[in-house]
């Protein structure tokens, strides 16, 4: 068997704007992302979005993201 090298790409990593509101749009939608957060603070699970495109995922992950760094003081990636 060969040896082979994988080539990796660098990740970017960005610290989020704490400070900054991040806006949700409708009830039902803020409804889910403070549902995660309330799970999030019970379990240790880790939390995947998934659904179809424009659905809102990564709005909602920020959501929480900056959401959870203000309740335990710490940064959002």
């Amino acid at each position: 068997m060969e040896n082979s090298s994988i080539d990796v790409s660098p990740f970017v990593v960005t610290r989020l704007d704490t400070t900054r509101q991040v806006v949700i749009l409708g009830d039902d939608m803020l409804a889910k992302a403070n549902q995660i957060l309330d799970f999030m603070e019970i379990t240790s699970t880790p939390v995947d979005l998934i659904g179809p495109p424009g659905t809102g995922k990564s709005h909602i992950a920020r959501f929480v993201s900056i959401e959870w760094a203000r309740r335990h003081g710490t940064f959002a990636y």
